[in-house]
């Protein structure tokens, strides 16, 4: 990887001319792909629910089946509250909706796994392994879903996924005075959130 990009700058310094913009495509293309194959590059994320191929919800019931621990009421919280800053949308827990979101935990998914499913038009289940599988499912609907002002469209993914790793971590280095050293507390707790909403499950911290 060290070896790759100094040949890169070599090339950069090397040059008397500047590469045009077609010269300058290729060989981004093809550090991107290098990149690709050492796993250094991220996979793109599943397209959003197209609002014209799903049901328009403008209103979100959301049912927590399982006992309520402070770990599942928050899960709760950040799913209404993403969808209610996306679109506008009501995000309720009781009363009638036109969508609704049915969330659960049950055993024998895989470690901090979930599961996505139909449950009729317009409402779906989140099964979550543990606590964490649930948030994580929670993230894969919230991706997947379609957002306009006033309306959104619920993600079509379905389907049951199980981390490979037991660790899925980042290292935010605090210092030189960068977003993770002078941000305030409240963007920190988003970011954090986030992350995990994306299946992150590790924070290290270095302090001098």
């Amino acid at each position: 990887m060290n070896r790759l990009r100094l040949e890169v700058r070599k090339m950069s310094i090397r040059s008397s001319r500047p590469l045009g913009t077609a010269a300058w495509l290729v060989l981004m293309l093809g550090v991107n792909l290098l990149w690709r194959a050492h796993g250094l590059v991220a996979r793109s994320a599943d397209p959003p629910a197209a609002l014209g191929d799903n049901t328009g919800c403008s209103s979100l019931r959301i049912q927590l089946v399982a006992p309520q621990t402070p770990v599942l009421a928050r899960d709760v919280e950040i799913l209404a509250s993403r969808i209610q800053e996306r679109s506008g949308g009501n995000a309720t827990f009781s009363g009638r909706a036109n969508c609704g979101v049915e969330l659960d935990v049950q055993k024998g998914i895989g470690s901090e796994g979930f599961c996505i499913e139909d449950v009729s038009p317009g409402t779906v289940r989140i099964l979550g392994n543990d606590d964490r599988g649930l948030l994580y499912g929670i993230g894969k609907l919230l991706r997947t879903s379609a957002y306009q002002p006033g309306s959104f469209a619920l993600g079509k993914w379905r389907g049951t996924s199980v981390p490979d790793k037991p660790l899925r971590g980042v290292y935010p280095a605090t210092h030189f005075f960068n977003f993770y050293h002078v941000a305030p507390v409240e963007q920190l707790q988003r970011y954090m959130e986030n992350l995990a909403l994306w299946g992150f499950n590790l924070v290290v911290f270095d302090f001098d």
